[in-house]
């Protein structure tokens, strides 16, 4: 199991990712039947800069794009636990990651939906 990837994920607020995947899904399944998939999703995250998710999608032929930030603030230490699993022991295998050192952020969501206009 990779930790720096999980570590990585505490420091991106997941709400605002899920949050977009809905907005996205019904924009696109309602015009186009199309699902929407989540590895579409462009994100990065820094424990300094904001983080942001930002999706671009097609509206009736031309593109719209959502765009998701949260700003990292006052770093604190704390510790979590997280159970190791495995193909083999989905239930858990009995070891057990420690973080330590997360990130507060001001989550807030300026989900932006506009229309780029290509012209050809």
């Amino acid at each position: 199991m990779n930790t720096e990837k999980i570590e990585d994920a505490s420091l991106n607020p997941a709400a605002l990712a899920y949050l977009n995947n809905a907005i996205i899904s019904m924009s696109v399944q309602g015009d186009q039947g199309e699902v929407y998939s989540g590895n579409k999703v462009a994100f990065e995250t820094s424990e300094i800069l904001p983080s942001y998710v930002g999706v671009a999608f097609p509206v009736k032929g031309k593109y719209g794009f959502s765009l998701s930030v949260s700003i990292p603030y006052n770093e604190y230490e704390s510790t979590q636990w997280i159970e190791e699993t495995t193909i083999q022991h989905p239930e858990g295998t009995g070891r057990f990651y420690r973080f330590i050192w997360l990130k507060r952020f001001y989550a807030f969501n300026t989900t932006m939906a506009f229309t780029i206009f290509i012209f050809l």
